[in-house]
């Protein structure tokens, strides 16, 4: 066994003395400076952009100064960027990179850019950039399952069908009021995500390293400039706070925990013994010996993508668990962890929208399980104690003894006879009932048990039509709010470009 002078001394060799070392340029940094290439390349030149506009208008940098640097913005080789390989020697990351290479265009004022600023507002402000545009494209996502479960709720709405508790047949609805309860949950998961999206819309720029900085700089005009809502107003907040981050995770945690019931409750469905619902095929896989085998693999993919999703909001809470209140690394892996997250939903969402348009369910069946089910009964023993006057508990258990009796005789509701209950009514009550036959009928009739409840948020005809109204302008209403937040973070873009080119002359 090697000493640790023996084990240092190869470390030291491979790694080097100064930072960073091999190990750390292999494992963090080079990682890093791949993943920087992208999107948040683009942002760090918007940022870079705003602040010499800002500088600029503030007169902490001259006319020369200003177009010396717009010149340099507006040549910017984005490609070669891109192209470069990390070499360690050249920067130690994206943010210092384009420092560098602005340098080279700029004859060495690239670092006049910095006035007033740290990498620590800078960076975090990418990385709001960044978890900002995957929200966005969760928000489609979102939205776009959930115009889908209308658009079938309203295929469907009067499409009979047991309801179950405990997987068990409990009371008839329709399909349509089903799907409406799942979007009613996925419009409180959308107000939750508008919410935390609020927070990610404070802009942290201008909070320097911690303390914001002695130039007279305007924090309001670099929020504006890059889309922003408002001012992450306590300088130590907006470079050591994490709530942004892990009330987004909590959220998204929340909404595929949702969807995760939902997703689960879909696959026991495609079932053979269900035999609700067959997915399209471009989401059914076979299997490579038994011939029959219609697996809905899809399915199980988003059920365990969703998993994931929940496994990695966690990770983003723990992250930021016992962590000291200033700016650390924690917070630089929780944003990547968090965008991940935010990326994955997004894609899971999709491919459940996907399966869910493209979907049957098979009518006939549905209809013939809730006309001929027991789930009537909790209707009947209403009937009862409006018709003949008992208390609850007791129509309560004529109906279950009812039940009793025609599943010991094998009968389904359909075959329930007059004599079978006259009888069972009698045994309990002491007395013959005062309801002609015709009348008990028409109390057990799926389709007009549904029909009777019609109070806000049940299932007549006439409660679901209000819902689909209601969630249909609801939808309008996020989906509107979407178009018009992506259309004011792309303008502020071209202003931002456009304003940059006009200083370069």
């Amino acid at each position: 066994m090697r000493s640790l002078e023996e084990i240092r001394s190869q470390i030291t060799e491979a790694d080097g003395e100064t930072y960073p070392g091999k190990s750390v340029v292999d494992y963090i940094n080079s990682p890093a400076f791949e993943a920087s290439k992208g999107l948040a390349l683009d942002y760090i030149l918007e940022i870079e952009k705003a602040s010499l506009l800002m500088l600029s208008r503030q007169k902490i940098l001259s006319e020369a100064e200003t177009s010396l640097l717009a010149a340099a913005l507006c040549r910017f080789p984005v490609d070669e960027m891109r192209a470069m390989a990390y070499d360690r020697d050249y920067a130690e990351d994206m943010f210092f990179a384009v420092e560098r290479k602005l340098d080279e265009l700029s004859a060495g004022r690239a670092s006049d850019l910095h006035l007033g600023r740290s990498r620590n507002d800078m960076m975090r402000t990418v990385d709001k950039m960044l978890v900002r545009h995957q929200f966005l494209a969760l928000f489609d996502a979102l939205t776009d399952l959930i115009e889908t479960l209308l658009a079938m709720a309203r295929r469907y709405s009067a499409l009979l069908m047991p309801g179950y508790t405990h997987s068990q047949q409990a009371q008839p609805l329709t399909l349509g009021h089903y799907l409406l309860g799942l979007t009613e949950i996925l419009f409180r998961d959308l107000e939750r995500l508008k919410l935390e999206f609020g927070i990610v819309q404070l802009c942290p720029m201008g909070a320097g390293a911690l303390t914001t900085t002695s130039f007279p700089i305007d924090r309001k005009m670099l929020s504006d400039l890059l889309g922003f809502d408002g001012l992450l107003l306590n300088s130590c907040g907006a470079v050591s706070s994490s709530d942004a981050l892990t009330g987004t995770a909590s959220a998204v945690a929340v909404l595929c925990g949702n969807l995760g019931r939902f997703v689960m409750q879909l696959h026991v469905w495609s079932s053979v013994e269900y035999g609700i619902l067959r997915p399209g095929r471009a989401y059914v896989g076979i299997s490579s010996m038994m011939p029959q085998k219609r697996n809905p693999s899809t399915l199980e993919h988003v059920r365990c993508g969703l998993s994931e999703c929940v496994g990695s909001a966690v990770s983003v809470l723990l992250m930021n668990h016992n962590t000291e209140y200033e700016g650390n690394i924690d917070l630089v892996h929780s944003h990547q962890t968090l965008q991940e997250l935010l990326r994955k939903a997004a894609g899971n969402i999709t491919l459940l929208r996907n399966i869910c348009a493209t979907m049957d369910f098979d009518e006939k069946l549905l209809r013939e399980r809730a006309e001929n089910s027991f789930a009537v009964m909790t209707d009947f023993a209403d009937f009862l104690v409006q018709r003949e006057h008992l208390p609850y508990r007791q129509a309560h258990t004529v109906a279950s003894r009812i039940v009793d009796a025609c599943i010991t005789e094998r009968k389904g509701v359909k075959d329930l006879d007059e004599t079978l209950l006259v009888s069972v009514f009698s045994r309990v009550t002491g007395r013959p009932p005062s309801f002609a036959y015709g009348e008990a009928l028409e109390a057990l009739d799926a389709e007009a048990c549904v029909r009777k409840h019609a109070a806000p948020g049940g299932t007549s005809p006439e409660a679901v039509e209000d819902m689909l109204t209601r969630q249909a302008a609801a939808y309008k209403c996020h989906r509107d709010w979407l178009v018009r937040i992506k259309d004011i973070i792309e303008k502020q873009k071209d202003v931002l470009n456009n304003e940059v080119s006009s200083l370069n002359i």
